[in-house]
C-alpha cells in the first residue's frame, strides 16, 4: 500500500465484494453562492499487477510537477500504479452539474496532481469522464517512469492512444457513454407469471455490440425472474459503450424491474 498523509486518509470506499484496497484520498467542498456546496472526492484504486507500458508520445502539460498526457501516451517506459477517480457530487436536485462547465477541469487536475505527488509518482493519463446532473466523474491512470533495468524480463505493452476517424491523435479523457439497447426490451415477453421483483445483472459487450461472456446475476429480489433476465440480455440487440464516439469494450450493471 502506498503511503499517504494521515490527514488525507479520511475514509474507505468499497466498490464491490472482496475489494479491500481502495482509499479515499481527499474530500473537500466547492463554494457556490446561494446553494448547498457540491463535494469533490478523489479515490485511488491501486493495481498490484506488474504492468509496464510504452507509447509513441503525444502532447502533455504539467500541473505542479506532474505530467498530464492530453493526447497520446508516454514514450518512456512506465509502470501502472493504479487509477484515480475524481468525483463531484451535487447535494441538491436544484443544483445540476455539467461536464461542460469549465470550472471543474482545473479543480480536478489540481486534485489529481496533489494525489500523484503524495504517492511520489510521475504522470497521469486521462482515460474517460462521465456525468449526470447529480454526479460527475473523471478517471485517470497513474504511472511512474522507470528505468530499463527494473524487472527487465517483464514484457512492455504498447500503450495504444486514442485516435479519431482519420487516424490522428484525439484528446484523452473523452466522455464515456455506457452500453445501450438498440430498442427497449418488451419485459412482458419474459415475465411469464413469475411475479414482480428487481434483478441486478452484470454483462460485458465488445466493440461490435456482441456479448463477450454470459450475463451474471448480482442480486435479485425474486429468483424466479433470474433466468428471464439472462435470456432477455442474451436476446437483446446492444450498442457498445463509447468514449468520445469511439466504440470500446465495456461492462454494465443493469437493474431490471418486473411488475405484474
Amino acid at each position: 500500500m502506498r503511503a499517504l498523509p494521515e490527514a488525507a486518509r479520511i475514509g474507505v470506499r468499497f466498490p464491490g465484494p472482496l475489494t479491500t484496497s481502495l482509499l479515499l484520498l481527499a474530500l473537500c467542498t466547492l463554494r457556490t453562492v446561494g446553494a448547498v456546496e457540491p463535494r469533490l472526492a478523489v479515490a485511488f484504486y491501486p493495481d498490484d499487477r506488474l504492468i509496464y507500458y510504452k507509447g509513441d508520445g503525444g502532447t502533455s502539460k504539467r500541473v505542479e510537477t506532474v505530467e498530464f498526457w492530453t493526447t497520446g501516451r508516454p514514450p518512456l517506459r512506465n509502470r501502472m500504479i493504479g487509477s484515480l477517480v475524481v468525483s463531484v457530487q451535487s447535494l441538491e436536485s436544484k443544483q445540476p452539474l455539467s461536464l461542460d462547465d469549465t470550472k471543474w477541469q482545473p479543480l480536478v487536475e489540481a486534485a489529481v496532481a496533489h494525489a500523484v505527488l503524495t504517492m511520489n509518482d510521475d504522470a497521469a493519463v486521462p482515460l474517460f469522464r462521465s456525468g449526470s446532473p447529480q454526479r460527475l466523474e473523471w478517471t485517470y491512470r497513474v504511472v511512474k517512469y522507470v528505468a530499463a533495468d527494473e524487472s527487465p524480463d517483464t514484457p512492455v505493452e504498447f500503450d495504444e492512444p486514442v485516435r479519431d476517424a482519420d487516424g490522428h491523435l484525439a484528446p484523452n479523457g473523452g466522455t464515456i457513454v455506457s452500453i445501450q439497447f438498440r430498442s427497449a426490451p418488451d419485459l412482458k415477453k419474459y415475465l411469464h407469471g413469475h411475479g414482480s421483483g428487481h434483478v441486478l445483472v452484470h454483462f460485458c459487450v465488445g466493440v461490435d455490440g456482441a456479448l463477450t461472456d454470459q450475463p451474471k446475476i448480482i442480486a435479485s429480489t425474486n429468483p424466479r425472474l433470474d433466468d428471464a433476465v439472462i435470456r432477455m440480455i442474451n436476446e437483446a440487440k446492444l450498442l457498445p459503450g463509447t468514449i468520445s464516439g469511439r466504440p470500446i469494450k465495456s461492462c454494465k450493471d443493469l437493474t431490471v424491474t418486473f411488475r405484474d
